[in-house]
């Protein structure tokens, strides 16, 4: 620990350290401004509903008065649009209600109601055309899940999209796209997803690979390699190398933790703390599903993310020592990440691909098996992903403890 230690002290006196930190406080701020402005409130939301609501009513009214007047000659389409508006007024008045008195169940029902969700008439679940039997099914569980918890909605909900949505009407994919990617909110809980969402890809793992560079690359041969200036002490070659890797374990740990309070509490205080049991898809196989609660996936995601830190750290570790260069190390490690990114990209359809740790890099779509779905292979799961990534980190480690000894005894 003492090890440990001091490797924390010389991570404060860092000026670099502390320069990325700070750009990291300002990139959250930043991105909270962007997501609170982008927010659509209740307000505005409440507004619309009373717009459709008084139209439904003029209509309703009408339609009405038409049926009194032609009585039997009624034709059936009109029958069934007044049947619609029927429903739809009292549903609309029920949202208005819920968003006013913060009663989300009865906006649940009330978007229950107005969907029209139909239990006949499904498309195939192999008919990829929007809406697919799949968004259907899940749009209305997600509803009902909501309303069961009563959980406040994300906005604007006009429409839901899911990886199934390939094919659509012309002229309509833009307008679904635009409404679905427009869904923010700024409360404590989503705030930290849609962060995380951002962050635990290569722009993550770029941003702690630079944070922590300093620890395995600063002291060395020439002032350039690894690790030289503690192998002046009475220390095994074993020891100095876990300090410092769990040194950078125990910041990054801290870190990520750091940015969870921060974003958590920027969104309590300009927001509300949020629904940390909001429902999050995750697919299955054969068109199954099932929902976990957004603090599920957010614990999952951030293990899913410090695994593959602990890779990439892996990788500069080893480099770090095969080269003996401190700037040539870390070029190699960021390098290999791009390339083994395209490589398993252009990988996808080989055997045994899921081995690969760079599919595991974008972290999202790995615990959502988005990616599964995009490639049809549920082998790409993020239980594969946890082993082949601690698997991968496991033998660079190892490696890099091997060439530790043998430079050391070359040197000898």
């Amino acid at each position: 620990f003492s090890l440990i230690n001091s490797e924390w002290i010389k991570m404060k006196r860092s000026l670099f350290f502390k320069i990325l930190l700070l750009f990291l406080i300002i990139g959250i701020v930043g991105y909270y401004i962007y997501i609170f402005s982008n927010t659509m409130g209740a307000v505005e939301v409440s507004e619309i509903l009373e717009s459709t609501l008084a139209s439904e009513k003029e209509q309703l009214a009408h339609l009405e008065l038409l049926e009194q007047e032609e009585g039997d000659s009624f034709d059936q389409s009109s029958r069934h649009a007044l049947k619609q508006y029927r429903e739809w007024v009292p549903a609309h008045q029920a949202q208005i209600y819920g968003i006013a008195s913060s009663d989300w169940t009865k906006w649940a029902n009330g978007n229950i109601i107005t969907r029209n969700f139909s239990e006949t008439n499904l498309p195939e679940y192999w008919e990829h055309k929007y809406q697919s039997r799949f968004t259907l099914e899940t749009h209305k569980s997600m509803l009902e899940w909501m309303r069961d918890r009563n959980i406040q909605p994300l906005w604007p909900n006009n429409f839901w999209l899911t990886q199934y949505d390939v094919y659509f009407d012309e002229g309509i994919e833009p307008i679904v796209r635009n409404d679905f990617e427009k869904r923010h909110s700024s409360s404590g809980s989503y705030f930290n997803y849609h962060l995380f969402e951002k962050l635990f890809t290569l722009i993550g793992i770029f941003f702690f690979i630079f944070l922590f560079s300093d620890i395995v690359t600063q002291e060395g041969e020439g002032k350039n390699g690894p690790i030289n200036l503690l192998r002046t002490l009475p220390l095994h070659r074993l020891a100095v190398l876990t300090s410092k890797f769990g040194a950078v374990l125990l910041m990054t740990i801290g870190t990520l933790t750091g940015i969870f309070l921060f974003a958590t509490l920027l969104g309590t205080v300009f927001d509300r703390f949020g629904d940390w049991d909001y429902p999050i898809l995750i697919y299955g196989e054969d068109y199954t599903y099932e929902w976990v609660l957004l603090s599920l996936f957010l614990i999952k995601s951030v293990w899913l993310f410090l695994l593959v830190l602990i890779f990439s750290y892996s990788l500069l570790f080893f480099f770090s020592l095969l080269t003996n260069r401190a700037i040539i190390a870390l070029g190699i490690t960021l390098t290999l990440l791009v390339l083994g990114v395209n490589w398993a990209e252009q990988s996808v359809l080989t055997a045994n691909t899921h081995l690969l740790p760079f599919h595991y890099l974008n972290v999202f779509p790995i615990i959502s098996n988005e990616f599964a779905v995009l490639h049809d292979n549920f082998a790409f799961s993020y239980q594969n992903g946890v082993i082949s990534l601690a698997i991968s980190s496991i033998v660079l480690l190892f490696f890099t403890y091997v060439l530790s000894v043998y430079r050391y005894r070359t040197r000898g």
